[in-house]
């Protein structure tokens, strides 16, 4: 009875061993083989992503004309390939750059209280509460190596390593 058991341990073994074989190494080149196929018929079903016309990141380091992103966050096609994680940020005199900062609690709360009150008088319509940021136009000059910022170009720039900005916006956090 045990030599039977053995006997059946061992095939059990030997078949699962072989099966492995069979089905990774030389059913995995078939699949590398027809997967560039199957690749290229799921691209065909999603439609192409719409331009990316916008990339957050921080800043390593500023020149005269541009800014260097590293840790770039941009979106993503599923599909994508090859999206650089660095980018070179061009300036030029049209480039609009400014800084989120965090209004005052005294500002903040005479909106908010403004906002309430137009709440309360009005019976239909929408009334649009008050942003706790304001917006604060700097130069280049002020933009530091830590600070996060969020760069929008004219033209897509989901494969760019290197593009001129339309507007560049300081993050309040650093």
């Amino acid at each position: 009875m045990n030599k039977t058991l053995n006997t059946i341990i061992v095939t059990a073994i030997i078949a699962s061993v072989a099966g492995y074989w069979v089905g990774y190494v030389k059913g995995g080149k078939a699949v590398d083989a027809s997967g560039k196929a199957k690749i290229a018929a799921a691209e065909k079903l999603f439609p192409s992503q719409s331009k990316t016309l916008v990339v957050n990141g921080t800043v390593a380091r500023t020149t005269d004309k541009s800014i260097m992103l590293e840790r770039v966050v941009a979106p993503l096609s599923p599909l994508a390939t090859d999206i650089p994680t660095t980018r070179e940020v061009l300036i030029t005199n049209a480039t609009k750059i400014t800084k989120i900062q965090q209004k005052s609690s005294a500002v903040y709360n005479g909106e908010m209280a403004a906002f309430e009150k137009a709440i309360q008088s009005r019976h239909s319509g929408v009334v649009a509460p008050p942003s706790p940021f304001t917006e604060v136009t700097i130069s280049l000059s002020d933009i530091k190596a830590g600070d996060a910022v969020t760069a929008s170009a004219s033209e897509d720039i989901l494969d760019a390593s290197s593009f001129t900005a339309a507007q560049i916006q300081v993050s309040a956090i650093r």
